[in-house]
């Protein structure tokens, strides 16, 4: 009985997009002008360019670049549906674990960012 109790929660507490992509996913972040700060959550991580590692969540995070030379930017992280969900339609318990975990989404990858020359 206790095999099965616990086969029965390691069955149902699982998803696809948790286990396969787990809560964090890495972003690259290359400026037009190397040596920016990349501030999230007003927390500095490093300089561009860079890969840094952001927790899924339905309200991305933050992301503030800035430079000497130029204006401050804020970065918008764009999200979309991540496709490893797709796996869970066997079973519906799988899509709320990945909902509550929010790895049914994926933040888009950035493009190279162009900094704009401040008016100093």
């Amino acid at each position: 009985m206790r095999q099965f109790i616990i086969l029965f929660f390691a069955f149902f507490s699982s998803s696809c997009a948790t286990i396969l992509s787990g809560p964090k996913q890495t972003i690259q972040v290359i400026t037009n002008e190397p040596g920016a700060l990349v501030k999230v959550n007003h927390v500095l991580v490093d300089t561009t360019p860079c890969l840094i590692k952001l927790k899924r969540s339905l309200e991305p995070p933050s992301i503030v670049l800035s430079h000497p030379k130029y204006n401050k930017q804020e970065i918008e992280l764009k999200p979309k549906w991540n496709e490893i969900t797709a796996l869970n339609t066997v079973f519906i318990p799988f899509w709320v674990v990945d909902y509550f975990a929010s790895t049914w989404i994926k933040y888009r990858p950035l493009d190279t960012i162009v900094l704009q020359n401040s008016s100093n």
